[in-house]
């Protein structure tokens, strides 16, 4: 795209990265990923990559951006060979299912579960169900530092780490706009088992869910 006017460039990459941003892969069809390199002049060359996230959680995204951006700064680049793979990793956890301690944990959930409220009922505009093209958009509003320290240091005061103090931001949002008072939030955590020093430095999807029930029929101020 060198030979675009600066505008039409502008509408080209638009174009691309919302194509790329919001496609539907097919998940039985290889590869779950696409990549694109545009030149934009003699010197400058954008990547965008759009990857399916069946194949990698936030982390292992994280590895992939920095492992490709090592090599991009330097092709002679050497990584240290990894000593457990993938596969072995999930054999590794079929074998944890057989263990005293997750049959118990399996029990507590098994059990949990159908004590748990359904999922908050918002007002949709139209049900997922009927959508053929979902769209997600990022919404993010910042907090400066001095007042997110005092909220930090206000959260340790009573108990609670930073996470669960947004956890409560986010639940007071939804029981705001629920029409039903009693629900459960499903947390997505990715949850690396320490099975091996290397663990953290595998490409997976280790995403991990976790249901929370929340219970706003009692109004209490969120100070």
């Amino acid at each position: 795209w060198r030979a675009l006017s600066s505008e039409a460039l502008q509408h080209q990459l638009s174009e691309l990265r919302n194509r790329l941003s919001h496609q539907m892969l097919e998940p039985f069809s290889w590869p779950l990923f696409e990549c694109c390199l545009v030149r934009l002049d003699e010197q400058t060359v954008r990547i965008f990559l759009s990857i399916d996230s069946l194949l990698v959680d936030g982390t292992s995204l994280g590895i992939i951006e920095q492992e490709w951006g090592l090599f991009y700064q330097d092709l002679d680049s050497q990584l240290p060979p990894l000593e457990l793979s993938i596969r072995e990793y999930v054999l590794a956890i079929k074998a944890f299912e057989e263990t005293a301690g997750y049959a118990i944990a399996k029990t507590y959930w098994q059990e949990r579960i159908p004590q748990l409220p359904p999922a908050p009922n918002l007002p949709l505009a139209i049900a997922p169900s009927q959508l053929t093209q979902p769209r997600f958009v990022r919404r993010t509003a910042r907090v400066d530092s001095v007042r997110w320290q005092l909220l930090k240091q206000q959260a340790t005061h009573m108990g609670l780490t930073p996470s669960a103090l947004l956890l409560a931001v986010y639940a007071e949002v939804l029981a705001t706009w629920s029409k039903s008072k009693t629900f459960s939030i499903n947390l997505t955590t990715f949850n690396r088992l320490p099975i091996h020093p290397q663990v953290q430095n595998l490409v997976g999807d280790f995403t991990s869910l976790t249901l929370l029930g929340v219970d706003y029929t009692q109004p209490n101020a969120f100070k």
